[in-house]
């Protein structure tokens, strides 16, 4: 039976990459769903897929709570095998689905733990002080990780919206003279975030450098950014993850800590202190309407906690 569930999770992921869903994504899905493979390993060997009882799917809610102790991480597989489930009762296997009776608990929002200032300055002019000091290949990717700095810090991007960014993605505002990211959502409206007028020659500056590469090198790059090693360009496409692994070198490098998740924290206190309204926040956020800002508002405190004060990209040079 194990055999028969493993193919009809193989169907589901691949209609999942057929809707375009990312790679980062899939993954998730596939690690989610391995979970249950597992389960129906162990506690369910005779049972066929299609005759699953509402009691023994509801047990499977007792093994994930004893198994992971993450409110998030339980709430992620119930809500994969839900989508699995809506897949076979589209297949006609089931009448209705049963993952549809469990109530999930609600998504834990944990407290926003943003890096001090004086660290994302130190951060920030290691990337520049590379970049004063490199020439070709290496040139190209301090200003690949200048343009990643800016895409979290400034425009507040997850590293999932970033790694599938093409130059398409770049829209030039003639009006403001800046240029806003467009980011597309497959279940909501696409947004656009606008980045800082200091953008506008760094940016110019990659592209330029960039196309010279693929120039000489005869390749052709389909995504923005790319991945390396200090010899050559390895991929044209930086993953989710590729984006951790570049932070997480360079905090080693200074003995700090920072990520991309705790650098857009940064940001979006940064927007709470420059008074953008909450709705736009959480636009560009990328989030429900329902979203609740409170934890950042609170930690805030009106602007009179330093430790939450962070600058504007024009003021790092200053």
């Amino acid at each position: 039976m194990s055999v028969e569930l493993y193919n009809e999770q193989a169907s589901f992921l691949n209609k999942l990459e057929k809707e375009g869903k990312s790679f980062n994504t899939l993954k998730n899905y596939k690690t989610d769903l391995q979970c249950f493979l597992e389960y129906v390993q162990k506690e369910l060997k005779d049972s066929k897929i299609n005759e699953f009882s509402f009691d023994q799917v509801f047990h499977y809610t007792t093994y994930i709570n004893n198994r992971y102790p993450s409110i998030n991480s339980r709430r992620r597989r119930i809500q994969a095998l839900r989508l699995f489930f809506d897949f076979l009762v589209n297949k006609g296997m089931y009448d209705s689905n049963p993952i549809r009776k469990i109530n999930v608990s609600p998504k834990f929002v944990d407290i926003p733990r943003p890096p001090q200032m004086k660290d994302i300055l130190q951060f920030f002019n290691y990337i520049q002080t590379k970049l004063n000091n490199s020439q070709n290949l290496e040139q190209l990717v301090c200003l690949r990780n200048k343009i990643l700095f800016y895409l979290i810090y400034d425009a507040g991007l997850k590293v999932s919206d970033i790694e599938g960014l093409k130059q398409d993605n770049f829209l030039f505002d003639a009006e403001n003279n800046c240029y806003r990211i467009l980011i597309k959502h497959p279940k909501r409206d696409a947004i656009s975030v606008p980045l800082s007028l200091s953008f506008n020659p760094l940016y110019t500056n990659y592209i330029e450098l960039l196309n010279n590469y693929e120039q000489s090198n005869n390749l052709s790059f389909k995504f923005i950014l790319f991945n390396a090693n200090p010899y050559k360009i390895l991929s044209g496409d930086l993953s989710a993850r590729g984006c951790e692994i570049i932070f997480k070198e360079i905090s080693e490098i200074l003995s700090i800590k920072i990520t991309p998740k705790t650098l857009r924290q940064a940001c979006i206190f940064r927007w709470i202190r420059e008074k953008i309204n909450d709705s736009t926040i959480k636009e560009w956020m990328g989030v429900l309407p329902n979203y609740s800002l409170k934890k950042y508002f609170e930690l805030y405190q009106n602007g009179n906690n330093p430790d939450y004060l962070f600058f504007k990209m024009e003021d790092f040079d200053r």
